[in-house]
């Protein structure tokens, strides 16, 4: 089975792959389907963005397509950066600082967040869609923590209390094992391994 990967981020496509290795699937990226076209995001929730970018890239392309759209809603922020978190600033260094600056004068019992992720999947030939939702819960730190790995957009400054950790500083495995994006992962692998099961 071929899934397209609907996404500009090399990064994503890689951690489908790592992610899903154990299935027979093969997750192709934009640049596999000859696909340069640009989806914009307007939707009003993770929801609408997840499968739009996924209905648009599926029906350009005719595979199977799996997008996500995801967001740090900070409770002190009234739920900003929230479905804009990737159009919060510039670049992941610049949203940080913004959301740092906006928090400088709230104490750390206040800097609630969760971490949320939709994912979707869609197959243009039957329009059948279906998508998987991930969430965790944590603090905003007040400065950045890098140990492990870069990661992901506000990894550096969202903190989970549980793990004693923030998603930077955990290994890919301890990332994946906890993190939204590994929920709705396991929620998704588990929809494939049954439809793989049916063939």
């Amino acid at each position: 089975m071929n899934i397209l990967v609907a996404t500009t981020n090399p990064g994503k496509v890689k951690e489908y792959r790592h992610f899903f290795k154990d299935l027979s699937v093969t997750f192709l990226s934009l640049k596999d389907a000859g696909i340069d076209q640009e989806f914009e995001e307007t939707g009003q929730t993770l929801a609408e963005n997840s499968l739009g970018k996924a209905s648009f890239y599926g029906d350009l392309s005719g595979e199977m397509t799996v997008a996500d759209d995801t967001g740090l809603f900070v409770k002190a922020l009234s739920e900003k950066p929230g479905v804009k978190s990737a159009r919060y600033a510039k670049t992941d260094s610049l949203r940080m600082k913004k959301v740092l600056e906006n928090l400088q004068n709230v104490p750390y019992n206040e800097r609630e967040a969760d971490f949320k992720v939709v994912i979707s999947l869609y197959y243009s030939k039957t329009k059948f869609h279906k998508s998987f939702e991930g969430e965790i819960k944590g603090m905003i730190v007040d400065e950045e923590r890098q140990v492990v790995q870069r990661g992901f957009g506000y990894d550096p400054i969202f903190y989970v209390p549980k793990a004693g950790k923030t998603f930077a500083e955990m290994t890919g495995p301890e990332k994946n094992a906890l993190s939204h994006r590994g929920i709705a992962f396991k929620k998704l692998s588990h929809f494939l391994s049954q439809t793989l099961d049916k063939k």
